[in-house]
């Protein structure tokens, strides 16, 4: 966000910097443990206003690559499950399910960008550890 005529980053607020920049060099992930590690960081650095990830336009390549590689990739193995990890139940995924719905209801209704932060905050917040759960 610019705010005075000048970024986040120029003022001494970004989140991450160098962290950050690694999302923008984002593949298609090697198991499902890096790919919900990957889901975390995106929601995690567009909650905190990472500039280029907000700004950056869709990679055709990119689309391409996740394409081919979700068809022809060896079976992945399960995720790794902790015993100190939340445990998730099927209420939990009716509850996010019906969460999800009703963004899409409000998405249906008044555009994307209506709940986008709202949708984003639950995802990281509420979703992400139940992703890391067992």
């Amino acid at each position: 966000m610019r705010r005075y005529g000048t970024s986040a980053a120029e003022l001494g607020l970004s989140y991450g910097g160098s962290q950050d920049s690694v999302l923008l060099d984002a593949s298609y992930p090697a198991s499902p443990d890096a790919a919900i590690r990957g889901v975390g960081q995106l929601w995690r650095a567009d909650l905190n206003g990472y500039e280029p990830l907000l700004q950056a336009e869709p990679s055709e390549p990119a689309w391409s690559e996740a394409s081919l590689r979700w068809l022809v990739a060896p079976e992945p193995a399960i995720p790794q499950q902790r015993q100190d990890s939340l445990r998730v139940g099927l209420g939990d995924v009716a509850a996010i399910k019906t969460t999800a719905d009703m963004f899409a209801q409000l998405d249906d209704q008044f555009g994307g960008e209506h709940a986008r932060r709202a949708v984003i905050q639950y995802l990281s917040n509420e979703v992400d550890p139940q992703l890391q759960g067992r």
